[in-house]
């Protein structure tokens, strides 16, 4: 599970990382913070 923000920081429902990065891919969401 992974916590998304849109591209204003506003909190997504958490969703699976493989459509998080979809997501990223098309610019609908935002990196806040990044953990290895």
């Amino acid at each position: 599970m992974v916590f998304v923000l849109d591209t204003n920081k506003r909190p997504l429902a958490p969703c699976h990382e493989a459509v998080a990065r979809k997501l990223l891919k098309q610019g609908k969401a935002a990196i806040y913070r990044r953990f290895p």
